[in-house]
Formats: structure tokens, sequence, C-alpha cells
């Protein structure tokens, strides 16, 4: 959140976040809340990208207008999802 917060408004901002929801200190829930009541970071798309695949999870992730992807096992199917959120960026 810290980087995020220094984005000025006329900052080239990022074309996707990508939340895990595990992470240290500031949990992707609270991260998700706090980009998504931003005036300046809500409209930047969101990935929960993590090993979770709680319904409650999901749940909350759409609440909060983001995508939810499970981390795949196998190394070829994470390609394939890099490549995703790369278009992502180029639209």
């Amino acid at each position: 959140m810290k980087v995020l917060n220094g984005f000025e408004a006329d900052d080239a901002l990022p074309c996707l976040i990508i939340l895990d929801m595990n992470m240290p200190g500031l949990d992707g829930r609270e991260t998700l809340i706090r980009i998504k009541q931003s005036s300046l970071l809500q409209k930047i798309p969101v990935v929960v990208f993590t090993t979770s695949s709680r319904k409650i999870d999901q749940d909350f992730a759409k609440k909060w207008g983001a995508d939810f992807i499970t981390k795949p096992v196998k190394f070829s199917d994470l390609e394939g999802l890099v490549k995703t959120f790369v278009d992502r960026c180029h639209h």
C-alpha cells in the first residue's frame, strides 16, 4: 500500500494489481478493501491470486470487484496465467 499510495493522479498507474489473500502484515482482504476505497486506485483491475479455493474467499473478492484465481500446481498452467495477466494490461 505504501507504493500504491505514493502515486499521484497524473502518474502512470499500474495496469493490474495482483494480490495474495495470505500476505504478511496487511493481508490481501484488507489491501483489496483499501484499494477499492481509494479514489485514485479503485479503477485499477485487481486479481486475487492465491492458494485458497474457499468459497468465502471467492465471494469476498467478487464483493470487492476483484477477479479470483487459484494458483495452479503445474508450471505450464502458471505460464498461461502469466500470459493472461500480461494481456489484460494491453487492453
